[in-house]
């Protein structure tokens, strides 16, 4: 095996014993139920498709570096 692969197994190993160790982690009952609660959480963090959209075309709107002054009244 290569040292960069036993380095990796080491590090996480000795991370996963100290955290196991000094803080207190609940058990994982069930994966099933893990994984819908972290889907359900990155959902929750995710933007939503509207303000995605929004975010793009003031993107596309300032990428020339100049604000659109079109139909504004001076």
């Amino acid at each position: 095996m290569s040292l960069r692969i036993v380095l990796s197994y080491g590090v996480g190993m000795y991370s996963g014993i100290f955290v196991a160790q000094n803080y207190d982690i609940p058990p994982v009952d069930n994966v099933n139920n893990f994984l819908e609660h972290l889907e359900r959480k990155v959902n929750e963090l995710k933007p939503k498709p509207a303000d995605l959209r929004n975010q793009e075309m003031s993107a596309v709107e300032n990428a020339d570096g100049f604000e659109n002054t079109e139909n504004q009244d001076s």
